[in-house]
């Protein structure tokens, strides 16, 4: 008799094989048959509209596999990285020697000729989506990716960005009017700003719960002066159709990628509609930005901010830089920026965040406005057991504020992660004493230092000591890498992830 474990270790197992080697399992045992197959199929990645591609959707359906399937992603390409052969056996949409000597006899020949071979390709790609939308009926979770190449679009695949640009707005239109909308309950959608939005403003997703945003810069919307002379036009149709979701949706992220989308006005419009809905049920929201700039944000943003903050469990605040080299304005301290602007916002709302147990702040300018982080840390202490402050090198002095602000007589936080400036035994004293129960503690620095003019070496037996939830990788300390305290560190120290409960120490900058 065969012994049927639980699903739990079949799950274990398949965690730790390759993928190569999923197949293989189905050998054992009904009970592995059924978990290999699951592992195999639950998530499908169309990256190539080829034959190969269609061939494997045909195999899931016919062998009635399609019940496992339970993610799909869809990528688009905006150009191809090289003129492969494509799935219809054609290089790109080049035309034949017959082609080229009838457009003697024709002059509109090749015009024709080669609109009515990218509207084959279009029709091809569009049925063999079309068949996996309506063939898989429990899929839970859509994801639909514009990919790019760093560098610049070469002039001659500049029809093929047009192309891309048309099947992505197909695709999202599809996944307006597909069987799709009654079982999703997680979207991720990454799209260039130059793709309209108008079918998603009234889109339907009755159970969807989860909504991830990504807007990109593409390479077809780099004219110039394109923010100032129009805006961000799916501004309206973005708030929309998030707001459509409010009665179901529990996590929201937004990132803003694209830095010629201005915050104050493009996402000042969002938020203004956004605050005009109830999200009863959000319990995690995170806005990402990316510019060169920090100063300018949107009251709109800390109203949507105040509105939700007493239901939201999570928060996230991220600004990424272009730019990080000091002369950017990016780096003048005195500058406060949006992420400050919310936070003293909030701080000063009376029993703001009554459910927040997770914070995590990425803003390189945050240091020098600690007070309105401060005040915010203050007000949540007794509940928070997940604080995350990036991109933010503090001083002893500014450490001390965090951790002050953050101490409670019960504290429940267990994962922390902060940036000090110099990495001392002091550091860990005081963070032992504020933290007695920390799980997971992450931290980046620029120097080891010592307290003392003595250097005193630092073992593991020394942090276990401190932390005996820390589960270490590494077994040395040392902070004999320096000469005198200040002195900047020779080598790089660093305890690996080993599981939930670890302790993850980096080196940031090297001189």
């Amino acid at each position: 008799m065969t012994i049927q474990l639980p699903t739990e270790i079949w799950w274990r197992i398949l965690d730790y094989l390759p993928s190569n080697k999923v197949k293989q399992l189905g050998r054992v045992n009904r009970a592995f048959l059924e978990k290999a197959r699951q592992s195999r199929y639950q998530s499908l990645v169309i990256y190539e509209y080829d034959k190969k591609t269609k061939r494997r959707l045909k195999k899931i359906r016919s062998s009635s596999l399609g019940h496992y399937v339970r993610s799909l992603t869809l990528c688009v390409q905006a150009w191809p990285a090289s003129d492969l052969i494509r799935w219809d056996g054609q290089t790109g949409d080049s035309l034949s020697v017959v082609d080229r000597v009838r457009s003697l006899f024709d002059s509109h020949y090749l015009p024709r000729k080669t609109v009515a071979l990218k509207k084959k390709r279009l029709d091809r790609r569009i049925e063999l989506i079309f068949e996996a939308m309506t063939a898989f009926e429990h899929i839970q979770e859509y994801e639909l990716i514009w990919e790019e190449y760093d560098q610049d679009c070469p002039e001659e695949f500049i029809p093929e960005v047009k192309f891309a640009s048309s099947l992505m707005t197909i695709f999202l239109s599809m996944l307006v009017i597909s069987p799709l909308r009654g079982t999703l309950t997680k979207l991720s959608l990454q799209i260039p700003t130059h793709i309209a939005l108008d079918c998603l403003a009234a889109a339907d997703f009755p159970f969807l719960e989860d909504l991830k945003v990504f807007l990109w810069k593409s390479q077809c919307s780099r004219a110039k002066d394109w923010d100032i002379l129009t805006g961000y036009l799916g501004s309206e149709n973005l708030a929309k159709f998030i707001s459509g979701l409010s009665s179901t949706l529990q996590t929201l992220s937004i990132s803003r990628l694209d830095p010629s989308i201005n915050l104050d006005r493009d996402f000042g419009r969002v938020f203004d509609l956004l605050c005009r809905t109830n999200f009863p049920f959000l319990r995690s929201f995170d806005f990402c930005t990316r510019s060169r700039y920090l100063r300018k944000g949107t009251p709109s943003l800390d109203r949507f901010v105040r509105q939700i903050s007493h239901s939201v469990r999570s928060l996230k605040l991220s600004h990424l830089a272009y730019d990080t080299s000091s002369s950017s304005p990016l780096h003048h301290l005195d500058h406060r920026s949006w992420i400050s602007n919310v936070l003293s916002v909030q701080g000063l709302q009376t029993r703001a965040f009554s459910s927040l147990t997770s914070l995590r702040i990425k803003d390189g300018s945050l240091s020098a406005h600690l007070a309105d982080l401060s005040a915010l840390l203050t007000s949540v202490a007794h509940q928070l057991v997940s604080f995350f402050l990036e991109d933010n090198l503090l001083t002893l002095k500014e450490v001390e504020t965090v951790v002050c602000s953050l101490s409670h007589s019960s504290s429940p936080l267990r994962y922390l992660g902060i940036e000090p400036r110099d990495l001392a035994p002091d550091t860990f004293d005081l963070l032992v004493c504020a933290f007695p129960g920390l799980r997971e503690l992450s931290l980046s620095f620029e120097r080891f230092t010592s307290s003392d003019d003595d250097v005193i070496p630092m073992t593991e037996e020394d942090v276990r000591c401190m932390f005996p939830n820390l589960c270490l990788d590494l077994g040395f300390f040392c902070f004999g890498l320096m000469n005198t305290a200040g002195a900047t560190a020779d080598g790089i120290i660093c305890l690996r992830l080993r599981s939930a409960v670890s302790l993850e120490i980096e080196l940031c900058l090297m001189r």
